[in-house]
């Protein structure tokens, strides 16, 4: 009997979208994939361990950024009604998605964005 294994793929894009429980805007993973040169609709099977990490962890970045309540939309007619969620996050969820993009930026030897190696030194006058 023959071995088979099942493989299932799917484009970066959905891949992305589904290690965050945010709502992601097109233009931001867009821009993302972009900025690591990756095509949109790129097979994810097809990108490497550090492609997945560095776009996973640019996504965390983008998500920590994001407004922290995002509200209701209710629409309702006569006996009609419907409503779509929104959320909420907190100061703790966000800490929490930098410290995993930091990890991963690491991982591959990248600095965080926004994060300057450089230090200030004050040499007091006497």
């Amino acid at each position: 009997m023959e071995d088979t294994v099942s493989h299932i793929d799917m484009p970066i894009e959905e891949y992305l979208r589904g290690v965050v429980g945010y709502q992601i805007a097109d233009n931001a993973l867009n821009s993302i994939l972009f900025k690591r040169k990756i095509a949109a609709g790129a097979m994810a099977s097809s990108l490497t361990e550090k492609q997945l990490d560095l776009c996973t962890a640019d996504l965390y970045l983008w998500c920590a950024a994001t407004p922290s309540t995002q509200n209701n939309t209710e629409d309702s007619d006569g006996g009609w009604k419907h409503v779509e969620g929104g959320w909420q996050t907190s100061a703790f969820d966000k800490r929490e998605l930098r410290a995993m993009a930091k990890e991963l930026y690491e991982k591959w030897g990248e600095n965080m964005p926004g994060k300057s190696k450089m230090k200030i030194v004050h040499f007091g006058i006497r």
